[in-house]
């Protein structure tokens, strides 16, 4: 009984080992099996590979090629669809060099665009100085009613024997000299000594009336004389004379144009301001009021009247350049 018993396990264990033995090659099998799976799984499902649908329909339908060259090296002249970035390089290349064109060209644009831009804002800047120039010149222009002068003096370029332009220029020449090689010896502004000058003039010729009866029935029948008496014209002419040293009575004096020794006008336009702060300005204003439009001017081959509304030679120049802008 033992020995049956021995017998039918020695079977038994043999059958068992003969089935291990028989089940070897298939595990082997399996295992190659098992371990080429996965390379194909991974081959398959690289991560970072962008397909498309037409790419998967070209590898999975019938006919299609899957062998893994095809895949990592498609040709660009046989793709169908849309155009896949970062992979047509020759493509790629041409589009870029065309986008370099076009920056070129659209930055040409914008700089021209911002030249005109820039002018169109000079233009604006210009206008609105002009104007404001404009409006200044009329604001001058009413503030001088109550304190300005003009005195059209002729040159010798008019053949007028009386004229003193060429001596009031000599006498500005002679200040600026005396300016610069002795400055402290100046008393006076230039404005008071030209003043001076040609009042004392127009006196020296009226008092030449008094003792000159031929002169006197000359100016008499040229119309020279008007209603104002000699005396008072005298004092008036004195009285300017004492008041002109004062500092603050003469507040310009000047040529409207530049003076040269030979002038090739007729006429040297000259602006009076008197200012309006003190007592002895307002004597002055006083004086020069009555004196305008007097024909003792003409004495000296010159006219007075007081200053008027209106815009300069200058400020009309302006104007119409602002027009054309």
């Amino acid at each position: 009984m033992g020995k049956k018993l021995s017998e039918a396990s020695t079977g038994l264990l043999s059958q068992m080992g003969q089935a291990d033995m028989d089940t070897d090659p298939s595990r082997e099998k399996r295992g190659d099996l098992d371990f080429q799976t996965p390379l194909t799984k991974w081959k398959g499902d690289a991560k970072g590979d962008a397909r498309t649908d037409a790419q998967e329909g070209q590898s999975n339908g019938k006919g299609g090629s899957t062998s893994p060259g095809a895949q990592e090296h498609p040709r660009s002249d046989t793709a169908v669809g849309p155009a896949q970035p970062g992979r047509n390089w020759g493509n790629q290349r041409y589009q870029g060099n065309g986008s370099w064109g076009k920056d070129l060209s659209s930055r040409g644009e914008r700089q021209d665009q911002a030249q005109k831009d820039q002018m169109r804002q000079m233009a604006e800047i210009l206008r609105a100085i002009a104007r404001l120039c404009l409006r200044l010149e009329d604001f001058q222009s009413i503030q001088c009613l109550d304190c300005e002068f003009v005195i059209f003096l002729q040159t010798p370029h008019s053949n007028n024997p009386r004229s003193i332009t060429e001596q009031l220029y000599q006498v500005g020449q002679e200040w600026h000299a005396q300016k610069e090689s002795a400055p402290e010896s100046i008393s006076q502004p230039m404005r008071n000594v030209l003043l001076f000058c040609m009042i004392t003039a127009l006196l020296r010729k009226v008092q030449e009336l008094e003792s000159d009866l031929e002169q006197m029935q000359k100016v008499t029948e040229a119309g020279l004389v008007d209603l104002l008496g000699h005396k008072e014209v005298v004092d008036y002419l004195n009285a300017i004379l004492r008041l002109s040293a004062h500092q603050q009575v003469v507040g310009r004096f000047h040529a409207l144009h530049q003076m040269v020794e030979k002038q090739s006008t007729d006429i040297a336009p000259f602006s009076l301001i008197i200012h309006g702060r003190t007592e002895e300005s307002l004597q002055m204003y006083t004086y020069f009021k009555k004196l305008s439009r007097c024909s003792i001017w003409h004495l000296i081959a010159a006219s007075m009247r007081p200053g008027k509304l209106g815009r300069s030679p200058l400020a009309k120049a302006i104007e119409r350049m602002l027009k054309d802008i």
